[in-house]
C-alpha cells in the first residue's frame, strides 16, 4: 500500500510538473481531491457505524448530525473550488 502510494506521488508531481502546473494549483487540485475523497469516506464509515457496530456503540442522533455536516461541507468545499476553477478558466478565455 504504502509503495503503491508513494509512486501515485511520484506520478503525480512529474505529470504537473511535465504540464507546467504552479505549486498553488497543485495544493488547490490536491485538497479537491481530498474533498471528493473525504465526501465519499465520511458517510460510508457512518453507514458503517450504523450498521456493524453493537446497538450500544453505534452514533446517536448528533453524532449522526455532525458527520452528515462534515460530509457536506467537504461536498461543498470540493463542488464550490471546481466551480471557482472552471469560472475562471471561462472567464479568462
Amino acid at each position: 500500500m504504502a509503495i503503491t502510494l508513494c509512486s501515485v506521488g511520484v506520478f503525480s508531481t512529474w505529470f504537473f510538473e511535465t504540464l507546467d502546473v504552479g505549486v498553488l494549483d497543485f495544493f488547490f487540485i490536491n485538497a479537491v481531491l481530498n474533498g471528493f475523497g473525504m465526501a465519499v469516506w465520511v458517510p460510508l464509515v457512518l453507514y458503517l457505524n450504523l450498521t456493524f457496530l453493537p446497538r450500544s456503540a453505534r452514533p446517536h442522533a448528533i453524532n449522526i448530525g455532525m458527520v452528515s455536516l462534515a460530509a457536506l461541507f467537504y461536498l461543498s468545499f470540493a463542488l464550490y473550488t471546481c466551480w471557482e476553477k472552471v469560472r475562471d478558466l471561462l472567464i479568462f478565455n
